[in-house]
């Protein structure tokens, strides 16, 4: 039991058994370092010196309703890691609460901002979207929300403000949802892995996506090169390259500790920098043209076909050749690690994919 209770948090699940309440998670691995409710939207500026005061290296958000003696915490795209009974007994210790915490992933979240005029801190913006109305969103993601100097909180704060731009996308026009969310989700993938460059890319991918949705109405004709079969085998194929790169980088998690013992500036950057240090120049891109592609569905995908199926075919060449890859695969530390075999054969089934499509 912490020597004071967190009186702050305490006030905020209460107020969730009976209202729903904005939340952000934050924790490392499966467990929840801290919890921020709010009945308005968080700040960026907030979810960051929480990071910062905890070193948590996972942050979630989303909104939290009472439900009975439940309190659930709804998500968009997949449940978080975190442990329900170590979150349980988080809540417990720091607000002297009972309360049975469960997650929930839900297609989109209502839009929480129980602020009355009174309450409004003087000078601050509460500018909200409703369904009915339009502004166009983000396109680019070259200027940071606020967030200080960590890339990825600057990143959520951006896609947490997307969030009413793409609820009323979806409301417009449902044909969109499977894509929309599908773009999000993928962002919090990349978020969860902690890969700041992939994540930008991502929520670039968003954006574009949602400026499209808001230009007039230009319906594209679908592709005529592509079969019936071609998304759902570029599923297995994305699915099978997300794999790839769990496996390997749970190998160099194996390999970090002896190469961080080497006397060589390239081997201890690996040992910093994981798989981005061998291949950042090749999967950053390929990550942002497999998100342009997933874009694309329902209109005409050949162009971002043709320029994801040209990444894939470079990677393989980078890892056919790269001496770095070769290194690690090779290494005296009897740490078993497949890069190239693991990698390539990913790569091998996107260009199969992507090429038969090509051929039509």
């Amino acid at each position: 039991m912490p020597d004071a209770l967190d009186e702050e948090l305490a006030q905020g699940l209460k107020q969730a058994r009976k209202k729903p309440r904005n939340f952000v998670l934050l924790g490392k691995g499966t467990t929840v370092l801290k919890l921020l409710i709010d009945k308005k939207p968080i700040k960026s500026s907030d979810i960051q010196e929480a990071k910062k005061a905890t070193k948590a290296t996972t942050v979630v958000g989303g909104v939290v309703v009472g439900d009975g003696t439940d309190l659930v915490f709804k998500v968009v795209g997949e449940e978080p890691s975190f442990k329900t009974t170590a979150f349980k007994e988080y809540l417990s210790e720091q607000s002297g609460l009972k309360v049975k915490p469960r997650f929930q992933v839900v297609p989109e979240l209502a839009e929480i901002n129980d602020t009355g005029e009174d309450e409004r801190a003087e000078g601050e913006s509460t500018e909200t979207l409703s369904p009915g109305e339009s502004s166009a969103p983000p396109t680019e993601t070259g200027t940071s929300a606020p967030g200080g100097d960590d890339p990825l909180a600057a990143l959520v704060a951006t896609m947490k403000s997307l969030g009413p731009h793409v609820q009323t996308a979806i409301l417009r026009a449902p044909s969109r949802k499977d894509e929309l969310l599908g773009l999000v989700a993928e962002f919090q993938r990349q978020v969860k892995a902690q890969d700041a460059a992939a994540a930008k890319a991502a929520l670039g991918a968003v954006g574009q996506a949602l400026k499209q949705g808001a230009a007039p109405s230009t319906q594209q004709a679908p592709s005529a090169k592509l079969g019936p079969d071609f998304w759902p085998e570029w599923e297995k194929a994305k699915s099978a390259w997300r794999d790839a790169i769990d496996t390997v980088n749970g190998q160099l998690d194996k390999l970090r500790g002896e190469l961080s013992k080497v006397d060589d500036a390239e081997l201890k950057r690996i040992a910093d920098f994981g798989l981005n240090a061998i291949t950042a120049d090749h999967r950053v891109p390929l990550q942002a043209a497999i998100v342009d592609l997933d874009a694309t569905r329902g209109g005409d995908s050949s162009k971002a076909i043709a320029a994801a199926k040209e990444l894939v075919e470079e990677f393989r060449d980078h890892l056919d050749t790269d001496e770095r890859v070769e290194a690690c695969d090779d290494n005296p530390f009897d740490v078993k690690v497949t890069i190239r075999e693991s990698l390539d054969k990913a790569l091998g089934q996107m260009e199969q994919v992507l090429g038969k499509a090509l051929a039509g």
